[in-house]
């Protein structure tokens, strides 16, 4: 799904030169790196529990905020009463890394909506090789991913832990 999305990125920028319909392929850029954030923050969910697999979008932040959060800081707890100084650590990178990775999947779904249903809202070229959308810049876009697989690794890495 991100090299659909880098291609969209690169044709929107060739057309925008040639005066094409840069605006359509730039949205689908968007789009596409949503989409490729969500099936990397999917495959981490339902590594934790395959019954959180089928979910729809607008719950993998729910499950996040509530859930695993809570999980994993009940575990913090315990770790603390323990002493064990590296579950604690571990934990509160795991926690960080959940809340970071659900507000994440809100604001990526939110410029996907404006993508997909808000024409009225221009994609904006600044002169180089970057365009915005809703105030955000491709360059994050592009980095949606990336981070959402940073954020599921560190949350894995937890759960891994407190599961045993």
């Amino acid at each position: 799904m991100r090299t659909v999305a880098q291609h969209l990125q690169v044709k929107a920028l060739e057309l925008r030169r040639q005066g094409g319909e840069f605006d359509v392929f730039a949205r689908s850029a968007y789009n596409r790196y949503y989409y490729a954030t969500f099936l990397v923050a999917r495959e981490c969910i339902s590594g934790l529990d395959k019954n959180w697999s089928h979910l729809p979008h607008a719950d993998y932040p729910k499950v996040i905020d509530g859930k695993i959060i809570k999980k994993i800081t009940e575990a913090r707890r315990k770790a603390v009463n323990l002493g064990d100084k590296d579950l604690i650590q571990t934990c509160q990178q795991a926690v960080y890394a959940a809340r970071s990775l659900s507000l994440l999947m809100k604001s990526s779904s939110s410029v996907r909506v404006v993508a997909d249903y808000h024409p009225d809202v221009p994609v904006s070229f600044d002169g180089s090789d970057r365009f915005t959308l809703a105030g955000v810049d491709i360059t994050d876009a592009h980095q949606w991913p990336n981070r959402a697989k940073a954020y599921g690794t560190s949350i894995a890495d937890a759960w891994r832990q407190i599961d045993d």
